[in-house]
């Protein structure tokens, strides 16, 4: 049986680009991939076989060292929100490596009018990511209601402003100047908002495995007419979701042709199934890095619920006097020292223990039809619906109306936490879209397509990253609002190796999307 066996080994160093100036960044890539096919037909049997067979292995390094000498975990960044960034980089040595692994098999059977095919793909990953981010702590400056000051550099506490981060920043400077303290120069209106800083083991690792396994039959009942149908489940580690079970049909009729003779002017499409989309690795390994134990991430925010900063005997009040004593420290070159803050002011992520897989039920149609002039039309409809979307969420939010002056940061369900950021498969997403359009060549080097597309998208979830902490989040119904979408509408697969020119035409409104194209071949 006729197979090959290939071997690849890959290390490149990439140059600092715009935007990443200042880190080396060399790579490793290796390849094994082993294949095998074999076909047979033998007299005896009216059957076909087919089979193949993939083994392929990949393990990528990526390493970025700063090469600026003010990354430092001893100092901690400033972050002047809306104007600038400065201080200390807080980005550090990082090295990823990432071990892949992936096995595939398929069989395809072919007897009288049926075409069978089964098949299952098992694949792995490892990645050990060492990432000592923010470990020297990051102050950050914002706008605030600040009081107004008079010639002299005074607080007038009865005439209150808003003043931005850049404003705040700057009365931090003009209070340091005057040899203020760093209570006094909060109750100007100066001094940080917030300090936020990890500490801990900067080494996280996760390791996933995925399999899904398949059956299908394409059933051509009549030459114009085919059906198919197959089942697939799908399954992999971290998570306990096992009842993914995805059937699928569709079904294609040419009206019309009767026979192979002649190719049909019309096809008409029409199908549905269910498919899955993995739980990313990557949201294992937030949530094994910032667990509690591994590393702790901390921060500590200035109340918000004041109409005036603070007076130098309202900071030492024991509800705040924690908050301000680590925000109060702010200096260039040192870190505040955290040891004593509780775990209120910490932040963990998790993953829902019963945390289901998203699935996705897609339902569409689409009629193509053949017009002189090498002219194509096509039109169709499809809706997809998506249940059990991924987003986070801190469960262990403020309870609503609980922020006040005596409980700065609010009552939490659970008081011995602070955030608890979970992921969980709670999102909903729904898409309809309505298309039609045309292809056409009127020659060999000159073709034009357009298309127009209407549709509506809503959701509930802005992505597994953004954590809702909000206190409404608790009572509140889940927001939904609409995304943007790219037009879609059915492509011809072209075998044009060389374009020199091509124009886009596209306009999007409240009625829908317009798209206009052509192209210049040789």
């Amino acid at each position: 049986m006729p197979g090959w066996r290939n071997w690849q080994t890959q290390r490149t160093q990439n140059p600092p680009t715009f935007g990443s100036w200042g880190f080396d960044s060399p790579s490793r890539h290796q390849l094994l991939r082993i294949f095998r096919l074999s076909t047979g037909a033998q007299a005896a049997f009216p059957a076909i076989l087919e089979g193949s067979c993939c083994l392929c292995r990949s393990r990528r390094s990526h390493r970025s060292k700063p090469r600026l000498r003010t990354a430092s975990a001893t100092a901690p960044a400033l972050n002047v929100s809306s104007s600038f960034i400065g201080g200390s980089s807080q980005i550090g040595n990082v090295t990823n490596t990432r071990n892949n692994w992936e096995l595939q098999d398929f069989l395809a059977w072919s007897k009288g009018t049926h075409a069978f095919k089964f098949g299952g793909r098992v694949r792995g990953v490892k990645i050990t990511d060492i990432n000592p981010n923010n470990f020297g702590g990051t102050f950050t400056f914002t706008g605030a209601l600040v009081p107004t000051l008079d010639a002299n550099n005074q607080p007038i506490t009865n005439q209150p402003i808003f003043a931005d981060s850049l404003e705040r920043y700057r009365r931090t400077l003009l209070g340091q100047r005057l040899g203020l303290s760093a209570t006094e120069i909060r109750a100007m209106g100066g001094g940080p908002s917030q300090f936020s800083i990890a500490s801990g083991d900067p080494t996280a690792s996760v390791s996933q495995t995925d399999f899904g396994i398949y059956g299908q039959d394409d059933w051509r009942i009549r030459p114009n007419l085919t059906f198919s149908y197959g089942l697939r489940y799908e399954g992999q580690s971290n998570i306990n979701s096992i009842l993914n079970f995805a059937p699928r049909l569709a079904v294609a009729w040419s009206p019309g042709a009767g026979n192979g003779a002649k190719p049909p002017k019309m096809v008409i499409r029409g199908g549905g199934g269910v498919f899955y989309n993995r739980f990313n690795e990557g949201n294992t390994l937030q949530a094994n890095r910032f667990n509690g134990v591994n590393v702790l991430s901390t921060a500590v925010i200035e109340p918000t619920d004041r109409n005036n900063p603070p007076s130098v005997v309202e900071q030492q009040l024991p509800n705040v006097a924690g908050i301000y004593s680590i925000l109060n420290q702010w200096s260039p070159t040192s870190v505040p020292n955290v040891s004593g803050i509780p775990a209120t002011q910490q932040s963990v992520w998790q993953v829902d223990p019963n945390l289901q897989v998203p699935t996705v039920w897609v339902v569409g149609t689409q009629v193509e039809r053949q017009l002189p002039r090498n002219i194509t039309m096509f039109a169709g409809f499809y809706n997809i619906r998506i249940t059990h979307v991924i987003r986070a969420r801190d469960v262990n939010a403020p309870i609503p109306f609980t922020i006040t002056p005596l409980t700065p940061n609010g009552r939490r369900p659970d008081p011995a936490q602070g955030e608890v950021n979970r992921y969980e498969a709670s999102g909903q997403f729904n898409q309809r879209q309505m298309f039609i359009g045309f292809n056409s060549r009127f020659s060999r080097m000159f073709q034009l397509n357009g298309n127009y597309s209407l549709s509506k998208t809503t959701n509930d979830t802005d992505g597994p990253r953004r954590a809702r902490t909000s206190p409404r989040d608790r009572l509140a119904a889940p927001h939904r609002g609409a995304l943007a979408r790219k037009s879609g509408g059915a492509s011809r697969y072209e075998k044009t190796t060389k374009t020199w020119r091509k124009e886009t035409l596209s306009r999007a409104g409240p009625l829908g999307k317009l798209g206009l194209r052509w192209k210049v071949l040789r």
